[in-house]
């Protein structure tokens, strides 16, 4: 009996099609978090498209970020805003009129390795040793 193949995440977003020019780079990966599709470029996370119909909070481009990089990233592109739930990353929603024109250029800042977008993903073991620490301080 043939191996059960897994379905590639990329292709179950409308929004990729604005990263067509990264698909396929060898330092571009991508799987789901949030209910969405985190793209890493070059080992940092620098977008997540989310997909929600029922919640607009969720649908559109988030884009992690330092906020020490957000004055600047906003001035780039006023459109953006600090997400309700996230407010450390930018957001651009998919119902922004400018979303067309907006995504192309972020998505080119990206294969720049524009360095105000996108954070450095925590290793697995530093974050398990971060939950073990929360873990063991709300027990006590």
């Amino acid at each position: 009996m043939p191996a059960k193949q897994k379905k590639d995440p990329w292709f179950e977003y409308s929004l990729v099609h604005f990263y067509e020019s990264l698909y396929g780079h060898e330092r571009l990966t991508y799987r789901k978090m949030f209910g969405g599709l985190a793209i890493y470029f070059k080992g940092r996370l620098v977008t997540c498209i989310m997909q929600n119909r029922e919640d607009s909070d969720w649908n559109g481009i988030l884009i992690p970020t330092e906020r020490d990089h957000h004055a600047a990233l906003l001035e780039r592109w006023p459109s953006l805003i600090p997400h309700k739930i996230l407010p450390k990353w930018l957001y651009l929603s998919m119902s922004n009129p400018e979303l067309e024109s907006i995504a192309p250029e972020i998505v080119r800042a990206i294969e720049k390795s524009d360095p105000r977008i996108g954070i450095e993903p925590k290793s697995k073991n530093r974050a398990k040793k971060s939950n073990r620490k929360a873990k063991k301080l709300s027990s006590q």
